[in-house]
């Protein structure tokens, strides 16, 4: 855990990167909104076209919404909080203190490009999704190496764009003989294989390979991922056992994206929640070397 010590210097930091990203942002919407509000002025009292349509439509409305957009935007540079310093400083010296507190080598990426390559391999959601990564960290349990990843996958654009996930994935390599899928929602996008839903819990779906039946040792990865549910408070979670991966994921009640008014306690839930995370990985892996056979 931090010291107050550790957290007056973290947070002077920190708050001097949510100062200067505001003040960067001003920067740029402040001449806009200035800008605006001078044409606007000069159409009116200059020339006669505001008198006469379209000129008498299109410069309120146009106008108004130059005017208007930039600024909110101001408003929102001023004292909206941009989540970019909690990943790139804040979540990092984060995780280096439960490195140095535990003996760990995590590795942790802020804004990484992801491939989406993982999303196929486990077939919790469309293999078209796209990829969205805020926070990838990088770990190793007993000679396994593990993926936690904080990201948004999506599908289509627009209008039309469709939300997968809004939460956090792992994924890690473990040999199984069976396939399993257990889901708050949805069905199986496992290229290849086709399933069949079994009635084996009141809580979530629950998917084995077509002509399969439910093995004891699933049945604890049932009952294991409803206790993983309620204590990480999750909205939804899924989960996939593969031919040599495994795959879970959740949706948070909360989302952990930007930190506003930063205090020693927060700070060390913070702490508390990222060391969690890699709990559920080991839990994940200790049913796996318990109950697979």
């Amino acid at each position: 855990m931090f010291t107050s010590y550790e957290f007056e210097k973290i947070n002077s930091e920190y708050n001097r990167l949510i100062k200067q990203k505001q003040t960067k942002a001003l920067k740029i919407w402040a001449p806009i909104f200035l800008i605006s509000v001078i044409v606007i002025v000069i159409i009116i009292f200059s020339t006669d076209w505001i008198k006469s349509e379209p000129g008498s439509i299109l410069v309120p409305v146009y106008g108004g919404i130059a005017v208007i957009g930039s600024l909110v935007a101001i408003l929102v540079s001023k004292f909206g909080i941009s989540q970019k310093p909690a990943f790139n400083y804040l979540y990092k010296e984060i995780y280096d203190k439960i490195n140095i507190d535990s003996g760990n080598h995590i590795k942790y990426y802020p804004f990484e490009k992801t491939d989406n390559d993982f999303v196929e391999r486990g077939g919790l959601f469309s293999r078209y999704a796209r990829v969205k990564t805020n926070r990838h960290v990088i770990g190793n349990f007993e000679g396994t190496e593990y993926h936690i990843l904080d990201c948004i996958l999506i599908t289509g654009s627009g209008k039309n764009q469709t939300v997968h996930l809004n939460g956090i994935y792992y994924y890690f390599k473990e040999k199984s003989n069976s396939l399993l899928q257990v889901r708050s929602n949805g069905r199986p996008h496992y290229k290849g294989y086709k399933f069949d839903k079994v009635d084996s819990s009141d809580i979530f779906k629950v998917y084995v390979e077509e002509g399969k039946t439910i093995r004891g040792n699933d049945r604890q990865y049932i009952h294991n991922l409803s206790e993983i549910k309620n204590r990480l408070n999750a909205k939804r979670i899924y989960f996939s056992k593969t031919i040599d991966e495994m795959h879970f994921a959740y949706v948070p009640v909360k989302q952990i994206r930007k930190q506003n008014n930063l205090t020693l306690q927060r700070l060390n839930e913070l702490y508390s929640f990222f060391e969690d995370e890699v709990i559920v990985v080991k839990e994940l892996m200790t049913i796996t070397a318990d109950y697979n056979f």
